[in-house]
């Protein structure tokens, strides 16, 4: 600062009487090279401008925010006289087009930062990110940067690589987040790169914001620059240039020089955020060497080379070349002439290792004598007198068994002259019964003749606090990896407690979770305690004494009984000593309650207090987190189970009609898989078909005009799932999506085909019981007339002979009336216990005969069969029309008919295709008769017309064999089904009550 003041005296001196005589122009303009909008930057600057205005009144100065082409556009026409802007473009611009040299150098800063006058980059990445730790781990790294490859701020990083041999950051490897630099931090803290690079302050300013903690983060490459208030990966180089263009005259550069640089000394003027003030111009020869090495242009070609460029480019190196030899030399006549020194610096050494306070051994190895110095002893607690007499065996009783077959190892591989000196960590035995950390080292002093060692002698430094210190990080470390990769909450929670007794030297305790609302603790995990114990502490209520103690949000550190309010209470038969109770706070709430004791301590070494309050301080946040996590989770399996309790279809969809959630019956009914139509459209599950009609509908559902839709559901396999959809829209997961519920009504349609169906045979039987009826009474007065017509005649006669015709086929049309009688259950059947199975077997001897020559009969009856209520004659009228049916269905291809006569009970009956269909099940057993044909088969709309009067198909028939069979099924009370498809054959099942 001093400086500063000095140069502006002497400056405004030396030039007070040019500056006087000086006339500046009456309109000064400023080019200023921007990254970010002129709106963002404008009020900013417009502080220098009236600035300036107000030092310099009979000059108007402007200040003009340019992008960098803008800027190179200006200074090359001259339509700008002075520039600022970054030391890579002014650079750039000073051998283009002839820009002055630096005239000052801006100070950056701003409230949230650090001034600083030079510039670097901090390349940087997470703590917890174990594989990369120096620029050679950068390798094929993704580096979020806030500008492309050619900026300033990445070329120091470049020259960084490039100094150290290492290959420079490819297009691939960099990902641009733009301005501001924080951005950069931001892209790392969210995993969408391995490492950040932004300008040197970055970090510090955002711990300074509150915006991150900085141990959160590591420095790739850090510089030890003593001088520099912040972090940095890269060398500094000065900060942005102040210069003119060639048509400005020195002393006006003098004027607007000095008035910069007494900026700062004035309180009222503060540049915000970016400049704080001017410095005296810096070196920028750095800037040039960097753009030289990296051949950057206007520095792309090579240059003719002449012992001067070599005096100018290795001028340092020839120069520490030279000292070094001098040095030398004088080192070597020193050493010449210093021997005595040397004996003397001897002495001062042994003195030094005594005043550092360690403990020093010497040992006969041959004979296992062993001389010890008072510190040694005092380390682990005794004195010399205590442990005499000494020798190598009172190291080997006072050492850590698990240490001493280390330490022999290292001495062993030490005695053959593999290692240099003997060094290992070990741990010692105090007398109080702790252990406490040394660092055992030494060498081998003398050997016998033989090569083996006979004198060995080294120190101990007592290391228990760095040692305990790091037990505890790594302890720390281990249980944040380990905690991740837990299986369940009570994992964590039982990593938690492990990780408080390793590092306390505790032997038993547990964790309780605290209701937060009124303090009560139930025990979650336990280690080292009686199930007796453990019987009588689960569980502490809201008026405990512990409740109460962890109410202080304070640890607490007491012996066992003087906890206790009865002495005799069943806990205080698990001996305890020493006890510690930790509340675990998160945002000023107790969480969760650290409870640990010691069956040998009688109180808690302070180390253990420090380790067990930064554990709890530790897993505070973690523990909290899991406990939200967990009740999210409930709260997930809770709306899960409500889901899928439900048993229509439910969806939610998001408002592009895509599926996001759907319950189990979704996927039961459609045959996917759980989550195999999550991401899914929809429209995937409409018909192909009806795709624009669904795309109509949804339209309509998000301009609100409709609430439903009636567009059948498709399954995997491609069958169709008649629904009725009900939608509404709403929020699921903080999001409008569409609510949708689809229910099946499958059994719904089916019913109401029936209702119709039913409707349609009761007025199909009125009508035709009516014409039946009416058609047998005239059939029956002309049955009569030509009966006495044909008596009255004498017999031979050509009149007689049509008489008889007529009179055969009034007879057939009677038949057909008769038949329709009983297909409309108009007739009072006849009935007699019968064996289904002897009735059929007398019957079948009889129709096959009938059969076509390439159909053959099939029959597997077994003797006696189930006995119904019937007569003989119509159940063969009912085998007559089943099997007439079946070898008509075969036509003239060489087929088979099988009839097959069993007992079934009523739950073997299919419910599909079943006939009459209001036909309901009233009795346990049926007898059932089945013809079974390989025929063309029949689609669904030809069996639900097959038993209509009169349909058929076929050339030869007429259309009431199997009406009237249904009729006189349906008058003994049984049903028939159907089951056929097209080219697979045909089944009729009848199914007639057994005789009680």
């Amino acid at each position: 600062m001093h400086v500063r003041i000095l140069i502006f005296t002497i400056l405004t001196l030396i030039s007070s009487f040019s500056i006087a005589q000086a006339t500046l122009p009456d309109k000064i303009d400023i080019g200023i090279m921007s990254f970010k909008p002129q709106s963002c930057n404008i009020p900013q600057w417009s502080v220098l401008e009236n600035y300036l205005n107000t030092q310099i009144p009979k000059t108007e100065f402007k200040i003009i925010l340019m992008s960098r082409t803008q800027l190179e556009e200006a200074i090359g026409k001259k339509l700008i006289d002075f520039v600022v802007t970054n030391p890579f473009q002014y650079t750039i611009f000073r051998h283009r087009y002839g820009l002055s040299a630096p005239l000052a150098t801006v100070i950056r800063g701003g409230s949230n930062t650090i001034p600083l006058k030079r510039v670097g980059g901090t390349l940087f990445t997470l703590s917890d990110c174990t594989d990369i730790n120096n620029l050679k781990d950068i390798r094929d790294k993704q580096i979020a940067v806030p500008f492309q490859n050619n900026s300033f701020i990445v070329q120091m990083l470049q020259y960084e690589l490039f100094v150290n041999d290492l290959s420079l950051l490819r297009k691939r490897q960099l990902v641009i987040t733009g301005l501001p630099h924080d951005n950069t931090v931001l892209a790392v803290i969210k995993n969408q790169a391995d490492l950040g690079y932004a300008r040197a302050g970055t970090l510090e300013k955002m711990a300074s914001q509150g915006k991150l903690d900085l141990s959160q983060f590591k420095v790739i490459h850090p510089q030890i620059l003593p001088d520099f208030p912040v972090q940095v990966s890269t060398g500094l180089y000065p900060e942005w240039p102040f210069a003119s263009l060639s048509h400005i005259e020195p002393a006006d550069q003098k004027k607007i020089i000095a008035a910069l640089l007494k900026m700062e000394q004035t309180d009222s003027v503060k540049m915000p955020f970016i400049i704080q003030g001017f410095l005296p111009p810096a070196n920028y020869d750095s800037v040039e060497n960097l753009m030289r090495t990296l051949r950057i242009d206007p520095f792309n070609k090579t240059p003719d080379i002449n012992m001067s460029d070599l005096w100018q480019i290795y001028k340092t190196k020839i120069i520490f070349i030279g000292l070094f030899c001098f040095i030398m030399i004088l080192v070597g006549a020193y050493l010449l002439q210093n021997r005595q020194s040397l004996r003397l610096t001897k002495e001062r050494l042994d003195m030094a290792i005594e005043g550092t306070n360690a403990g020093l051994w010497d040992w006969y190895v041959q004979t296992g004598k062993v001389v010890l110095n008072e510190r040694w002893a005092k380390i682990i607690g005794y004195t010399i007198d205590e442990l005499a007499p000494v020798s190598i065996k009172t190291w080997a009783e006072l050492c850590h068994p698990d240490d001493l077959k280390r330490s022999n190892n290292l001495i062993q591989k030490h005695w053959a002259n593999e290692t240099g000196f003997y060094q290992c960590e070990v741990r010692m035995k105090h007398k109080n019964g702790s252990w406490v950390w040394v660092r055992d080292q030494g060498k081998v002093m003398q050997w016998t003749k033989d090569g083996k060692p006979m004198r060995m002698t080294g120190t101990h430094i007592d290391i228990t606090k760095r040692k305990r210190y790091e037990i505890l990080i790594q302890a720390e470390h281990d249980m944040g990896s380990d905690w991740r990769s837990a299986g369940s909450f009570n994992e964590q929670l039982n990593l938690c407690l492990q990780t408080a007794l390793q590092v306390s030297s505790m032997d038993c305790g547990g964790l309780y979770l605290v209701d937060e609302n009124d303090y009560s603790l139930r025990l979650t995990v336990h280690h080292g305690l009686s199930k007796y114990f453990i019987a009588h502490a689960t569980y502490f209520g809201a008026d405990s004494r512990q409740a109460h103690l962890i109410k202080k949000k304070k640890p607490v550190y007491a012996r066992h009984l003087d906890l206790l309010e009865d002495k005799k209470s069943a806990t205080a038969h698990e001996r305890l000593k020493a006890v510690a109770i930790i509340p675990m706070i998160f945002q000023g709430r107790v969480i969760a309650c650290l409870n640990v004791a010691s069956h040998i301590l009688e109180s808690i070494p302070e180390h253990a207090r420090n380790a067990l309050e930064s554990i709890a301080n530790y897993t505070g946040s973690f523990v909290a987190q899991e406990i939200q996590d967990e009740q999210i989770r409930q709260d997930q399996r809770n709306m899960d189970n409500f889901f899928n309790t439900i048993e229509d279809m439910l969806f939610v969809l998001d408002m592009n009609g895509c599926i996001i959630k759907h319950n189990q019956v979704v996927a039961k009914q459609l045959g996917y898989s759980s989550n195999e139509l999550i991401g899914k459209h929809i429209r995937c599950l409409h018909p192909e078909d009806r795709h624009h009609e669904a795309q109509a509908v949804m339209s309509r559902i998000f301009a609100g005009e409709s609430d439903s839709c009636s567009i059948a559901l498709k399954t995997k396999h491609g069958k169709l799932i008649p629904v009725e959809t009900k939608v509404k829209l709403g929020r699921w997961q903080d999001k409008e999506v569409i609510f949708g519920t689809s229910r099946d009504i499958t059994e719904r349609i089916e019913i109401e085909q029936r209702r119709q169906q039913i409707e349609k045979t009761e007025g199909l039987n009125r009508m035709a019981g009516a014409v039946a009826h009416n058609f047998n009474n005239i059939l029956t007065i002309i049955l009569g007339n030509l009966e006495l017509a044909m008596e009255a005649l004498p017999p031979e006669t050509y009149i007689s002979d049509n008489i008889k015709q007529a009179f055969q086929a009034a007879q057939r049309a009677a038949d057909i009336s008769r038949q329709m009688l009983v297909l409309l259950g108009n007739i009072q059947p006849k009935l007699e216990s019968i064996d289904l199975s002897k009735t059929c077997l007398q019957h079948l001897h009889q129709l096959r005969d009938n059969l076509i020559k390439d159909v053959s009969l099939k029959v597997d009856i077994l003797t006696p069969g189930p006995v119904i209520k019937a007569e003989d004659d119509l159940i063969c009228k009912i085998l007559t029309a089943l099997v007439t049916n079946a070898w008509e269905a075969i036509d003239d291809f060489p087929g088979t008919v099988q009839v097959t006569v069993g007992e079934v009970t009523q739950t073997d009956i299919p419910k599909h295709n079943l006939f009459p269909i209001e036909w309901s099940r009233s009795d346990a057993q049926y007898g059932c008769l089945t013809v079974t044909d390989t025929g063309r088969g029949m689609n669904k709309i030809q069996i639900n017309k097959i038993f209509d009067p009169f349909y058929t198909d076929k050339f030869t028939g007429r259309g009431l064999g199997l009406p009237v069979a249904l009729g006189i099924i349906k008058t003994y009370g049984g049903c028939i089904t159907v089951k056929s498809e097209p080219g697979k054959g045909s089944s009729f099942r009848i199914f007639l009550p057994l005789a009680s």
